[in-house]
């Protein structure tokens, strides 16, 4: 089963990443390629999110989860939903560059990113 924990920040979605691996071994983590686009690009986040910034979280989040198939035995520590619940977040308060355009493409790619999830908890 391929699992995505999603949540706001602090939460300790990591923690029971953690806990779910620790408890069933079978399970691995899935890659957070995105954390390392974060870093390596010094994008914003949270409330100073960006277009370029949180198309390039979407696209690794997207990328991460698509490599998996059915029946494998995976974790997310987020997933292309928590992206897109910024991203709207963000153009609902006039936050950022993110506009209704963005929106608009984002939800295709989330919405194709779920066909790589199983079950998402939050």
């Amino acid at each position: 089963m391929r699992i995505a924990i999603s949540g706001a920040q602090c939460l300790g979605k990591t923690t029971l990443c953690n806990d779910i691996l620790d408890t069933w071994k079978t399970y691995k983590k899935g890659p957070e390629s995105y954390r390392t686009i974060v870093r390596e690009n010094n994008l914003p986040l949270n409330k100073e999110v960006t277009k370029d910034g949180q198309r390039q979280i979407l696209q690794a989040q997207y990328e991460d989860v698509k490599q998996f198939k059915q029946g494998d035995k995976v974790i997310f520590d987020r997933c292309p939903l928590d992206n897109f619940i910024y991203s709207l977040w963000s153009f609902d308060k006039g936050k950022s560059d993110i506009d209704e355009d963005f929106i608009r493409d984002s939800i295709e790619t989330v919405k194709e990113s779920m066909r790589y999830i199983d079950i998402i908890f939050f």
